[in-house]
């Protein structure tokens, strides 16, 4: 059932349905907007008009009571050739030629086979308009509008195409901030977003169908005005596609999770796609600038030291940037592909092609990858032991910059597997990190010696500290020029006073000035109580001193000492001090 309408035309009444009605009035308004910009185009316009009104009371006369859709076509094709229209003949071949100034370029270009891709091209800007899509109008009409100046094509990937192009700006924009480059740069891929709204804003929507005509390339003349209303027409009258409800509730579970999982693995490999991208254009610009652009992103010259050491680094880098590239990609236009409705199938060759490349591509960048780990994870070690190693001594960097904070100095070291233990480790909970020795090579003794000075005033003192020692052979010193004023050995032995850390209750711990440090009564009872019950507290015998620099000595393996457990020992100390006494 249709709506029926009644119009007046030059006088007379005509039924009309209302879908024909709006399209004889859009042909109307068409053929008066392209007469207008010519000479005489009121009278063709109105001639046109005339002639229409013509056929309709012929109609009319003939017995036919309603104008429908399939009339009112058969109407415009009839006037749509401009030498139809009375007196209107060399005037409309006129106004055609102005109306597409290009019009005669447009069919010289049609007539020469072979052009050169510049003309081609400068034909294409010549004859094409840009407008937005006033009949797509998704997100304004610029993407489908891009698409038809472009020269068509499936406007699904366009779409898929531009949310893969705001990704990629938006993840070169994050990269470009973490990596520390200047924030110019960063703005730089906000770009697309800019031109797109910029486009929104100021391009015009293709609303007539002279200026349709124009956003894709085709001449405009009465007649392709014609052809362009009635093909919209008949677009307009195709019933749309209705899918008929239907299937078991799991059919149209597994579509929606099919659907999903082809979204989320076009953002993947959209993301993926996109690294590899500026991956590849950081390799081309290191092979031009070198080290200088390595320092943009890392200005710490070890690491760039390291990256400049593998040889034909810049090869490697787009190399592999190439292949990563190939594996984001062909799985990306597949899953773009697959969202086209109409697709052509692909042939065995090529999927075999495809599959081929990137299964190769894969294996190429994780070989260049493992490559590329184990030279900077060797060229790493080199330089960190050149750079941490003291008269002969490897120690890693955290090390020396603690022993360095403390004040110790190591003189000799063998077979040593660590020296430091973490802060989280100080029995007393002071934050400091115990000196802890163990074996690097089990069954082959250790040998350490480290030394530090201090300078104390005259008086009585007692050498005091906290340790965990099972060897015979670990001993702490302190040293006035050559006379030794007085020793520990770390397992208690034959010192003055020898207790677990564990056997000290808040009440007691305040009698000792080494323990008094921990000032804290629920720390002590939650945490210094729970440590491991081997701490022992160790004090020596009192010894006096007349005043000036003193030297800390402890030796591990330099000894006279016969002791089979040393082999295999551990030597932990803490907090050796001297302690005043009567102070």
């Amino acid at each position: 059932m249709k709506k029926n309408i009644t119009i007046n035309l030059f006088g007379t009444l005509y039924a009309i349905d209302e879908d024909a009605y709006k399209l004889l009035e859009n042909y109307l308004n068409n053929m008066k907007s392209y007469f207008a910009k010519r000479e005489g185009g009121d009278e063709i316009a109105d001639d046109i008009e005339h002639r229409v009104a013509e056929h309709l009371w012929t109609l009319q006369e003939q017995g036919l009571e309603a104008i429908d859709i399939e009339t009112v076509k058969q109407i415009i094709s009839s006037i749509g050739n401009p030498a139809e229209v009375d007196g209107a003949e060399d005037d409309s071949s006129d106004s055609a030629s102005l109306g597409n100034p290009n019009a005669e370029e447009t069919a010289n270009a049609q007539s020469s086979k072979e052009e050169k891709w510049i003309d081609r091209a400068l034909h294409h800007i010549r004859t094409h308009r840009f407008y937005r899509d006033g009949k797509d109008k998704v997100a304004g009409g610029v993407v489908s509008g891009l698409r038809h100046y472009c020269g068509g094509g499936d406007i699904v990937v366009w779409r898929v195409c531009a949310v893969l192009l705001v990704i990629a700006a938006f993840t070169l924009n994050q990269m470009t901030l973490f990596s520390g480059i200047c924030h110019v740069f960063a703005i730089l891929f906000f770009l697309p977003l800019i031109l797109y709204a910029a486009l929104w804003l100021l391009a015009p929507m293709a609303r007539t169908a002279e200026e349709r005509l124009c956003m894709v390339g085709e001449e405009v003349t009465p007649e392709s005005i014609s052809r362009t209303l009635i093909a919209e027409a008949d677009e307009e009258d195709r019933p749309a596609v209705s899918y008929q409800r239907g299937g078991t509730i799991m059919s149209r579970l597994t579509e929606i999770v099919k659907f999903c999982v082809k979204s989320a693995s076009l953002v993947a490999f959209a993301m993926m796609t996109a690294f590899a991208l500026a991956y590849l254009a950081c390799g081309v610009i290191y092979s031009v600038a070198g080290e200088p652009f390595l320092l943009l992103f890392n200005d710490n010259q070890e690491d760039v030291r390291v990256l400049s050491s593998i040889p034909f680094l810049s090869i490697y880098w787009i190399i592999s940037a190439v292949c990563w590239l190939a594996v984001a990609l062909i799985p990306l236009l597949g899953i773009v592909r697959s969202f086209k409705s109409n697709r052509k199938r692909l042939g065995l060759a090529a999927i075999a092609t495809l599959v081929g490349t990137w299964i190769v591509a894969m294996t190429v960048g994780i070989l260049l990858l493992v490559l590329f780990a184990i030279h900077t994870d060797n060229e790493s070690k080199i330089i960190d032991r050149q750079q941490n190693t003291r008269n002969g001594v490897y120690l890693n960097r955290w090390t020396w910059r603690n022993l360095d904070e403390r004040g110790w100095n190591v003189n000799k070291a063998a077979n040593m597997g660590y020296l430091l233990a973490t802060s989280d480790e100080d029995p007393l909970c002071l934050g400091e990190s115990p000196i802890c020795v163990a074996p690097e090579k089990k069954g082959k003794p250790v040998t350490l010696s480290l030394s530090r000075r201090q300078s104390v005033i005259a008086g009585d003192y007692t050498l005091e500290c906290l340790s965990i020692c099972t060897a015979m052979d670990a001993t702490l010193s302190v040293w006035s020029g050559d006379k030794c004023l007085a020793m520990l050995r770390l397992d208690g032995y034959g010192a003055a006073d020898d207790r677990r850390l564990k056997d000290y209750d808040w009440a007691a711990s305040r009698d000792i000035p080494l323990l008094k440090e921990q000032n804290d009564s629920t720390t002590w009872a939650n945490t210094v109580s729970q440590r491991d019950e081997n701490w022992h507290y160790l004090a020596s015998k009192p010894f006096h001193h007349d005043g000036g620099t003193l030297e800390y000595r402890l030796r591990i393996g330099q000894h006279d000492v016969e002791d089979a457990t040393t082999v295999n020992s551990e030597v932990w100390m803490a907090h050796e001090t001297l302690t005043q006494i009567g102070h």
